[in-house]
């Protein structure tokens, strides 16, 4: 449900987004990721966080600040990944099912 909320806020921003086949290559890309274990998604995740953290040093004050907490919770996510290598294997179950799902609609 969480993935699916995050693809739907992604469709509303100005453009629309990039359409359903992005979407997809993208879950492919994270069950990808989330398979190899522990250490790519938390690599993955501490990349992002230092990509968002230059970001956030560019950005002008209100806006820096929303990066700040977005770099903080991608640190709290690479902690939870380190410690939970079951919970992110069955992530990607649950990737795999959401994107087979979102296929099977965008067929309809």
């Amino acid at each position: 449900e969480a993935l699916r909320e995050a693809l739907d806020a992604a469709a509303r921003f100005p453009g629309g987004g990039f359409g359903s086949g992005l979407d997809l290559l993208c879950l492919d890309d994270v069950a990808v990721l989330l398979r190899r274990g522990i250490g790519s998604c938390a690599r993955s995740l501490r990349e992002t966080a230092e990509i968002i953290a230059a970001a956030k040093d560019l950005a002008p004050a209100k806006k820096g600040g929303r990066l700040l907490r977005c770099c903080k919770k991608l640190e709290f996510l690479e902690a939870f990944a380190w410690h939970h290598e079951q919970t992110i294997g069955d992530l990607a179950d649950q990737v795999k099912a959401l994107r087979e799902v979102l296929e099977s609609s965008n067929q309809n």
